[in-house]
Parts: structure tokens; C-alpha cells; sequence
């Protein structure tokens, strides 16, 4: 008879470790998905301990291992297996190994005073403190700083959107790694990172995991916040860093000879937390005491965090590594345990949330807000809003100005600290302001990219027109350097790319703040400058969201209707303009003869896909036209069905070459077997079917089959060409230039911005919008 309960071995548990992680859950997911009240028995399996033998087999199943590969043999039974958590990455490097002596009895010591410490955290505007295992995703840490590469801002220019990831800055970027592997791998370090990107959470973890021997087993984990030493020491400047860290340890009952032992034999892990949220006036007092402290003490591992730009002090021995966006797969793991742990939901409500959310966030009109998600704390309050609403707010503004004021205000707010009083004298209404003056300036010379001389002007620029400002330019650029180190190191909005190359930390807030300041000093000559750039990709979210943050977005759709007809006619030759007449009259007149009830607009744009040359991005596609009328998906006008069959035949018979007609023949005869379609049209009917005849037999060999094409192929497409303009006025070869086909693409672009902007929520009249709809693809 089987044992009733069973458990995993070392190497058992470091598999199901792994298969763990890939899924991406947490502990309380794991007890839901095997029907478990609570989570003791999951923390049992990981931790080596006996558990059900009908919940170890099912855990497994859940987890996609075999129960045999991780058993714990009989002959192994009496080891004492290692207390592996599944919530941390664990490399071979950080395998525990059983601590004795005076290290194994202070850390019982302080095991309770740690778990205290940083054991739970708080999420902003989370009413109740979270479990950290319930929440933590692991870090990823870059090894070489961003801001410390000499590049220039061309080397940064010629990378496109998609190539950086909106900022990801994929092709310069280095590899990740797991962030407890670096903890591992150097004695001292510097970690640097953006606000909110979990630096502090990381050092909690760091502190949890080495408690419970699981990292760096032979070192006893003490967790300092330097603020409070700050702050202590302002009172207290007669007790350094050793006799704070004594202080802290008196609860604990270690007293200062043996805490001067521990730190001597080097088995302390030093934990220094939040650098810059030390005063400014108390900073190099604090930074003199951990420099002694380090020198005193050398011989223990020490960590130190800090704000990425507020570092300007290098300390002897550390080597400074930056904390990494979140991944795609950080993302998904930190919303599932956000919507069951944060949310305060079912487990089951809660994954169904967290799985709506993601889908909701890879949808492509969402990537301006998946961009946003790349920090701990920007994704925190995107699944809070999330939550709220149980969708993204329609009005994405609300959104961004949300995580705008999160950075600027609240996250300081909610954690009592203060910064910078140059910079803390401007009103949040006037940091937007700047904000905005610099996001547009630069947009305006499409730079996404900017230099710190260029930044330091603009500013300058923004504070001689505010009050009691000083009016001598050393003075203002003396300023405006201090406040653009305090932009960058107190909100992380401006971020240094390179050296002395600035960006926006985020294109999304470039684009939000260019739009409020085109409200903010809203006119009919603003509005009329925004329009000249209808043509341009790049300003296609900044149109969206001035539509919707515009009291009133008449007169901008009205000046965009304007533009978008100047796109074709203003540069273009006699010879163009003609073709243009010729192209829209057909649009007119093919569409007047579709009887059925379908939008009049989707229609015209419709047929305009199907007067493009077959070679042209847009042939056929058909986006514009179901932006204007959903129903075209599902009830297309029988007239409407065989026309688009027909240039579709056409557009496979032009594109075949000599060398491709053995693989295209049979997709070519399929293409004008069009029966289905033609109902009583006989004549047409006959037509077709004489050239379906013509084609050659798909038996014969390659040689013969291209020699066909060779001798017949101009010929069978000029008599397909010519039925389709006989029957249905289909096919007309405009003889349209590259050029021409770009001015009708940005057209194209442009009315489809039109149709999306009409499509914003807002105060557009009901008499607007049907003047604009009825004149879509006029000319």
C-alpha cells in the first residue's frame, strides 16, 4: 500500500521551481487550480515537506511534471531537504546550504524582524497591505547603465517606433538577467532605477529570501531604509550608520559586540534602501557615513539603491547595475496576481479580470497604453483603473493624465518625502505646463530624441515668463540644468537615453503632453498648424487625443476635412489632377449604382481600395470602408461581392511571372470560377468560362507551363482585363506613378484619422458629423 503522503526531493523541488515559474502564477493561484482552501499545502510541496499524495499527483499534473521525476527516495528520506521558493528565481549559484552555528541562530533571530520589515508591501490606492510572495514578479537588471553609453542622438533617430518598442530601445538594449543572480554575483552594488520600477520591493525580496536561507545562506540579511536613518540622524548625528543599524537590532536581543562580530567575519548582508529619498540637506552627511561604514566593515556584501538620475556620488568598490523594464511575460504574471491578490476578488473573478485584461492590452489599438506598463508602478494603476471601469477608459487621456500626475505628485506624497526646492516652488499646473512646452516643441521638430543643452533652452525659455523669475540668462540656464535633473530624478519623465541624449521616458506621455499644450492655447491658427500634419503618421495619436480633450472638436474635424482634400490637389500637375477627376468620378458612379441600404461613405471607400494599382499596399483592403459600416463584413451587396472577386482575379493574373505560373495556375482558375456570383449574367458567365478554358492543363511540366505564360500570358490578362471593364467597369489601369500612389496612400491614411477622430468620445454635434460623413471620399 502506497504512503498516504508524499514529498519532493532537492533536485524535485528545483523542477517543479521551474515548471512553476513558467506558469507564471502565484501560490494562491496554485491552491485555487487544485481546489485548495488554502495555500499551506503548496508552500508544504515547494518547501520539501510531506503533503496529501492525492494533492502532490495533482499539483504535478497542474504543474506538467512527472510525480516519479521529483519524488524524494527512500533512501534520501531523512535528508533535510532545501527550502526553495517558487516565487524567486534560484540559479545553481544561489542554492542554499543548511547554516550552523551562531549564523543559523541569529538568523531565527532576526527571521521575525525581517518578515516584519518586508514581508508585505502596499500598492498605491490598495486599501490593505499584500502578502510581497503574493505580488513580487521577479526583477531583470541591465549590467551596463542606459545613460553612461556615448552615442549620439543620430544613432538614436534612425531607429523607427517598432524598432525600440516605443523606447524599448530594443536594437541598443542589452540583455537582461535575473535580477537574484546579480545579488549573487558581486559583492557590492549600486542598484539604479527609474521611479517606480520596484527597487525597493527587489531589496525586500532580496532581504526574505536570505532570511529564509534560500540566497546567500551564509550571510544574515539586515534591511536599512535610509530615509529613516536620515531622518534619525538629523537628531542623531552623534550615532553613525553602525549604531543605527544596532538600534534597529536591540528588539532582536543582539547585542553591539555581537553585532560588530557579525559584521568583522563579513556575514552580514547589508541592505541600504532608497538613497534618494534622503534630504538633500542631510545627503552628503549620509553618504559620509556609508562610506565609512563600507570602509570599516569590507568585508560584507552591501547593496544600495537609488533613483537612476539622482546618483551623482560613485561609491568605492560598487559595481552599478540599472533595474529593466518589464517584460511581456513580467506583465502578464504581475496582472494575474494583481486582479486575485490587490483586486480583493474571488480567486475565480479575479483570474477571469486579470486574463480580460491582457487580452484587452495586446490589442493593437491598446499599444500606447502597453507601453505604459513597463514599470511596477505605471501597471499597478493601469490595472486599478482597469478594475474600476472593467475596461480602459474610452478617453485614453484619462489615463495618461492620471500616470502623469501619479509621477509628478502622488508617489511622493504617499511615502512623506520631499525633494528638491528649486523645482518643488513650481506649481504641479506649471510642471505640466513645462512638461508640455517641451514635449511639443520637440514633436513639432520630430524629435523624439533631444540634447541636454536643447532641454536646459527650453526650459529657460518656459521660466523668463513666469513671475519673480530671474531675468539674467546665466541665471535662468543655471535653473533650468537643476530642474531638469530634478524632472529626470524625482519623476522619471525626461530620461537621460545616452550621454547628454534626452527622451520622454514614454512616446505616450510625449504625445499626451504635445496635445495639452495645443489645448492649453487652443485658436483657429494653433488648430490650423496641427492640421498641416494630418499626412504624418507620427502625429496620429496626438489628433486622437486633442479630439477628445477639446471642449468642443468641431472646428479641428472641420480644418482636417479641409486638409485632407489639400493632400491631393495642392503640389499636384494638370496631369494628375485629370487622373483624379477620371478615379473619383468612376468611385461616384459605381457607388450609385449599390441599391442596397450600406453607409454611402463605406461604399466610395470601397471602391476606392479597388481602383489602386494590384501592386499598392491598400488594394482591397477594406479597413476604411468597416470603419464606416460593420455590416459590410457580414451582408456585402451581391454587386459589391462579384466586383471585388473580379479585381481580386485580375490582381492574381498581374502579379504572375513566367518562373511562378506552375505554382499559381490552379489559384488562377479558382480566382474566375465565379459561377456562384454571376446568377443570370450569362453573357459574362460564357466569357469567363472561354477563358478559363484557354489556360493550359496543370499536368504538364514546369518548362511547358512557363513557356505558356511566356507567348500567352499578356494576352489572357488583357482579355480579362477587358471583360471586367466590359461587364462591370472593373480593371481600369490608371497609370498612376509612384508618387501619385503615395499622395493617394496618405489620402487614405489621412480620411481614415478623420473617421477615427469622429469616432473619439466628445462633443462633436450631430450636424458635423453627418456633413463630414456625407463628403468622405469627395472630391
Amino acid at each position: 500500500m502506497g504512503k498516504r503522503s508524499l514529498q519532493a526531493s532537492t533536485e524535485g523541488m528545483r523542477k517543479a521551481r521551474l515548471a512553476f515559474k513558467r506558469k507564471g502564477w502565484t501560490q494562491e493561484v496554485l491552491a485555487g487550480e487544485v481546489g485548495l482552501e488554502t495555500r499551506q499545502p503548496i508552500w508544504k510541496f515547494f518547501a520539501g515537506k510531506p503533503v496529501d499524495r492525492q494533492v502532490f499527483y495533482e499539483i504535478c499534473k497542474l504543474l506538467e511534471i512527472e510525480p516519479e521525476e521529483i519524488l524524494e527516495t527512500s533512501e534520501a528520506a531523512n535528508t533535510t531537504p532545501v527550502n526553495l521558493s517558487p516565487t524567486f528565481s534560484s540559479p545553481n549559484a544561489m542554492v542554499a546550504t543548511t547554516p550552523c552555528g551562531s549564523i543559523s541562530k541569529t538568523r531565527l533571530i532576526l527571521q521575525e524582524k525581517i518578515q516584519h520589515q518586508c514581508g508585505t508591501l502596499r500598492l498605491l490606492d490598495i486599501a490593505r497591505p499584500l502578502a510581497l510572495e503574493d505580488v513580487y514578479v521577479d526583477v531583470n537588471i541591465l549590467e551596463e547603465i542606459s545613460s553612461q553609453r556615448w552615442l549620439e542622438i543620430k544613432d538614436l533617430q534612425k531607429l523607427k517606433a517598432n524598432d525600440f518598442d516605443r523606447f524599448g530601445l530594443g536594437k541598443i538594449s542589452q540583455e537582461p538577467v535575473v535580477g537574484l543572480e546579480i545579488v549573487v554575483k558581486y559583492p557590492k552594488l549600486m542598484v539604479l532605477g527609474k521611479p517606480g520600477s520596484g527597487k525597493t520591493t527587489f531589496m525586500q525580496a532580496i532581504a526574505i529570501n536570505c532570511s529564509q536561507g534560500k540566497i546567500l545562506s551564509d550571510k544574515l540579511p539586515i534591511f536599512i531604509s535610509l530615509k529613516s536613518f536620515g531622518e534619525y540622524y538629523q537628531n542623531n548625528s552623534s550615532v553613525g550608520l553602525f549604531g543605527y543599524i544596532h538600534q534597529e537590532c536591540l528588539n532582536c536581543q543582539i547585542s553591539e559586540p555581537e553585532l560588530a562580530n557579525i559584521l568583522q567575519t563579513g556575514e552580514g548582508l547589508i541592505l541600504l534602501d532608497s538613497l534618494d529619498e534622503v534630504s538633500e540637506e542631510n545627503s552628503n552627511k549620509i553618504i559620509a557615513e556609508i562610506n565609512n561604514f563600507t570602509n570599516k566593515f569590507y568585508k560584507n556584501k552591501i547593496i544600495i539603491t537609488c533613483r537612476i538620475a539622482a546618483k551623482s556620488y560613485k561609491f568605492k568598490d560598487f559595481t552599478e547595475v540599472e533595474i529593466a523594464d518589464l517584460s511581456k511575460q513580467q506583465i502578464t504574471t504581475f496582472a494575474y496576481q494583481w486582479f486575485v491578490a490587490a483586486a480583493n476578488t474571488s480567486f475565480v473573478q479575479g483570474k477571469s479580470l486579470a486574463e480580460q485584461f491582457i487580452n484587452k492590452l495586446e490589442l493593437p489599438e491598446n499599444l500606447q497604453i502597453r507601453e505604459l506598463a513597463t514599470t511596477p508602478l505605471l501597471l499597478s494603476i493601469t490595472c486599478l483603473v482597469f478594475h474600476g471601469l472593467g475596461d480602459f477608459p474610452k478617453l485614453r487621456f484619462e489615463l495618461y493624465k492620471q500616470g502623469i500626475e501619479l509621477l509628478l505628485v502622488r508617489w511622493d506624497e504617499t511615502r512623506g518625502i520631499k525633494r528638491d526646492e528649486i523645482y518643488r516652488d513650481l506649481s504641479l499646473l506649471h510642471k505640466i505646463k513645462l512638461l508640455s512646452h517641451i514635449a511639443s516643441a520637440c514633436f513639432v521638430e520630430d524629435n523624439y530624441f533631444f540634447s541636454e543643452t536643447k532641454v536646459q533652452l527650453l526650459i529657460a525659455n518656459y521660466l523668463q515668463n513666469l513671475p519673480q523669475s530671474p531675468q539674467d540668462t546665466d541665471a535662468l540656464l543655471l535653473d533650468s540644468q537643476a530642474i531638469l535633473k530634478a524632472i529626470e530624478a524625482q519623476h522619471g519623465l525626461l530620461v537621460e537615453r545616452a550621454r547628454g541624449i534626452y527622451s520622454f521616458s514614454h512616446l505616450t506621455f510625449q504625445e499626451y503632453l504635445t496635445a495639452r499644450d495645443i489645448v492649453a492655447q487652443v485658436d483657429s491658427h494653433s488648430l490650423e498648424k496641427l492640421v498641416t500634419h494630418i499626412h504624418n503618421k507620427r502625429w496620429r495619436e496626438v489628433f486622437l487625443l486633442t479630439t477628445g480633450m477639446l471642449r468642443s472638436p468641431n472646428k479641428l474635424l472641420e480644418l482636417m476635412k479641409q486638409q485632407i482634400n489639400n493632400i491631393l490637389f495642392a503640389d499636384s500637375n494638370s496631369n494628375f489632377k485629370s487622373k483624379l477627376i477620371e478615379i473619383f468620378d468612376w468611385i461616384v458612379n459605381k457607388s450609385e449604382k449599390i441599391t442596397v441600404s450600406q453607409h454611402p461613405a463605406a461604399v466610395r471607400a470601397f471602391y476606392f481600395s479597388l481602383a489602386l494599382p494590384y501592386q499598392h499596399p491598400l488594394t482591397h483592403d477594406q479597413s476604411l470602408a468597416l470603419r464606416l459600416d460593420r455590416n459590410l463584413a457580414v451582408n456585402l451587396a451581391p454587386q459589391m461581392s462579384l466586383d471585388m472577386a473580379l479585381s481580386h482575379a485580375l490582381a492574381v493574373a498581374l502579379a504572375i511571372t513566367p518562373d511562378i505560373f506552375e505554382q499559381r495556375l490552379n489559384a488562377m482558375r479558382l480566382a474566375i470560377e465565379l459561377d456562384y456570383l454571376l446568377g443570370n449574367n450569362e453573357p459574362l458567365k460564357n466569357d469567363l468560362h472561354d477563358l478559363h478554358q484557354q489556360l493550359p492543363n496543370i499536368n504538364q511540366n514546369r518548362e511547358t507551363l512557363k513557356s505558356w505564360w511566356v507567348n500567352n500570358g499578356n494576352l489572357w490578362i488583357q482579355t480579362l482585363r477587358t471583360i471586367t471593364i466590359k461587364y462591370l467597369q472593373i480593371g481600369y489601369d490608371w497609370q498612376l506613378n509612384k508618387q501619385e500612389c503615395k499622395l493617394l496612400e496618405q489620402y487614405w491614411n489621412a480620411n481614415q484619422l478623420l473617421i477615427d477622430c469622429l469616432n473619439v468620445e466628445g462633443n462633436i454635434t450631430s450636424q458635423v458629423r453627418k456633413s463630414i460623413e456625407d463628403s468622405l471620399l469627395l472630391i
